[in-house]
């Protein structure tokens, strides 16, 4: 996922599609939406890779979008109603987001009924509309709805922009003519081709089409340019008509004598003139759906200090997350436990983990010093224990070698300032190992982190010799303030941000210094 942006969702009335990076980190007040953001994002993925290909184009299609209802879920939002910002005025829900070339939007129904699942733990609303388009080629697909979900026209609708409706052309008319090539001058005349189409609205787009490349298609066709007149000429009913237009017709009529198989062939797959961007843009979109991000969401959570862990114990996010990290098989991956006890070290924690399993179902954690001394987890500090619980979540997405959005909140609760300003180094350094395909998006309130991103920014740019703009891309602070939408801080050359935090972040140990002060010298 590259950016996301939504309407009408909890408090954001408008949130403008916010780019996102590699290591992305929310700073705000409390109730200013960072949490409101990060769920967004997370129900977006949730809905999007549950969703099923359309039968016959094969992108992403479906009829609703489901909310969490389980109380124990971080996702946890009360179906629509509850989730609808209060100052809708009926106007409904949407979301929108990038991944890859391609954009998909989609608005949900307002008003209507939710429907619980067979299982009755989620509710869904259904889809309104939905858009999903190219970026490249500008090839957008529509799908819409009645109010009960179902499609309105039984199939969706293509637009294709003029431009790359008449290099389509182009390329079909390149395409006839190196075939009936016998000399390298010789001239192609679609005058056998004309007749059979000049009916209707189609025949109207045809015959102006015509008109305008007649006597251009000569041999040096390959630069042939259509005169921007004729470009702006043409409605955009005209253009919807002209790509529905099966160009099999036209050939039905033509000698096929003059026709190679392998050309017939061609306008067999692709059907009309635009088919080949239609048909690029339909492959593009599918390759960014199949390698959208999956998820991994590490909560707030309250540290248990147990020498013995159920695994099967779904209300502690320490036991969820050693049954996460056994069943998939990460302790066999050498090179991922050894990240682990790296971290452990350098976080001056332990100097390796061991985990045992005394009896059915229990486990337990030892942390071992460079003495070899173990020490069972839960005799450390609640801060250490959930620095444990992190080092395994990120072992989890590494191992799992897929593109993985971890959504952390507040990671730094419990540590000491300088744990704190370590995180961002982690954070940093995964991002890096794993070649973008574990990226952070990490909620905080704490400014020792983001100071050391600054200075991470700075070495990047002064030791690495990064670009500002690459650096500006690959990490990203936002500031949600209060009551505004949020903004990038975006880096400067020396790390240090353009923009400036509102009132209460960075200003706050100066203010109370500067208090102090007075306070010294009142007389």
């Amino acid at each position: 996922m590259k950016a996301i942006g939504f309407n009408n969702f909890r408090k954001f009335q408008n949130f403008p599609m916010m780019e996102l990076g590699g290591v992305n980190v929310f700073v705000g007040t409390n109730n200013s939406g960072k949490s409101t953001a990060i769920k967004a994002m997370i129900l977006l993925l949730d809905n999007i890779l549950s969703w099923e290909r359309h039968p016959d184009f094969g992108i992403p299609f479906s009829r609703g979008f489901r909310f969490t209802t389980e109380s124990n879920s971080h996702l946890y939002l009360g179906g629509y109603e509850n989730s609808i910002n209060s100052d809708a005025n009926g106007k409904p829900m949407s979301f929108s987001f990038i991944t890859g070339n391609t954009r998909v939007s989609f608005c949900l129904c307002s008003g209507e009924k939710e429907q619980k699942d067979s299982i009755g733990t989620s509710l869904q609303v259904f889809l309104k509309h939905l858009e999903i388009e190219n970026l490249q080629t500008k090839v957008v697909f529509y799908y819409d709805f009645d109010l009960r979900g179902f499609r309105n026209n039984g199939d969706i609708r293509i637009s294709v922009p003029k431009n790359n409706l008449i290099l389509g052309l182009k390329e079909l008319i390149c395409s006839i003519r190196r075939t009936n090539m016998k000399g390298e001058n010789k001239e192609f005349s679609m005058s056998n081709f004309i007749p059979s189409i000049l009916f209707g609205a189609v025949g109207t787009v045809v015959r102006s089409l015509y008109k305008t490349i007649k006597g251009k298609l000569s041999w040096d066709i390959e630069k042939l340019e259509l005169e921007q007149s004729f470009l702006s000429s043409i409605s955009d009913e005209q253009i919807n008509i002209l790509s529905r237009f099966q160009f099999s017709k036209l050939m039905s009529k033509a000698s096929q004598k003059d026709i190679s198989e392998a050309l017939i062939s061609k306008v067999e797959k692709y059907g009309d003139f635009s088919s080949y961007y239609i048909n690029v843009s339909f492959n593009q979109i599918i390759e960014d759906i199949n390698n959208l991000s999956t998820f991994n969401y590490v909560e707030a959570h309250n540290a248990t200090h147990k020498h013995f862990v159920n695994i099967e114990d779904k209300d502690d996010f320490l036991s969820q997350t050693l049954s996460k990290f056994l069943g998939e098989g990460v302790m066999d991956n050498n090179k991922v436990v050894d990240f682990v006890n790296k971290w452990l070290d350098t976080l001056n924690i332990a100097d390796r983990f061991l985990i045992k399993n005394p009896f059915e179902g229990m486990y337990m954690v030892n942390l071992l010093n460079k003495n070899n001394e173990a020490k069972p987890l839960g005799s450390y500090g609640t801060g250490s224990i959930q620095i444990f619980i992190l080092l395994l979540q990120i072992a989890i997405s590494i191992h799992s070698n897929k593109n993985i959005i971890m959504f952390v909140e507040e990671p730094e609760q419990n540590l000491h300032p300088s744990l704190q300003s370590r995180l961002a180094d982690l954070f940093y350094e995964v991002w890096n190992m794993t070649k973008g395909k574990v990226r952070f998006v990490v909620e905080t309130h704490s400014e020792y982190l983001v100071r050391k991103m600054q200075v991470i920014v700075a070495n990047a740019i002064l030791s690495e010799r990064k670009s500002i703009d690459k650096v500006n891309q690959d990490i990203k602070v936002y500031y949600f303030p209060d009551k505004k939408e949020p903004y990038p801080m975006v880096f400067k050359n020396n790390g240090r941000f353009q923009n400036k935090f509102g009132q209460g972040f960075f200003d706050e140990s100066s203010r109370a210094n500067y208090e102090l002060v007075l306070l010294e010298n009142r007389d």
